[in-house]
C-alpha cells in the first residue's frame, strides 16, 4: 500500500502546483516565475512522498 500512499501525495500537491501556477502567471505574465514554482513544488511533492512512503501504514495495513 505504499505505493498508493506516494501517488495520493503526489496528486494532494497538484491542486496547489495548478492554482498557484495560475495565479502566478496572473500576477507577473512570466512563464519563468511559474516553472520556477512547479520545480520547487515537485521537489516538495517527492521528497515527502518517499519520506513517509518508508513509514509504517498508520492503519496496520487493513
Amino acid at each position: 500500500m505504499q505505493i498508493a500512499r506516494m501517488i495520493g501525495i503526489i496528486i494532494d500537491f497538484g491542486f496547489p502546483g495548478i492554482v498557484l501556477g495560475g495565479l502566478l502567471y496572473h500576477w507577473f505574465h512570466n512563464w519563468t516565475v511559474v516553472w520556477i514554482w512547479e520545480i520547487i513544488l515537485a521537489i516538495i511533492a517527492f521528497k515527502t512522498a518517499f519520506t513517509v512512503a518508508g513509514k509504517p501504514d498508520p492503519s496496520g495495513g487493513h
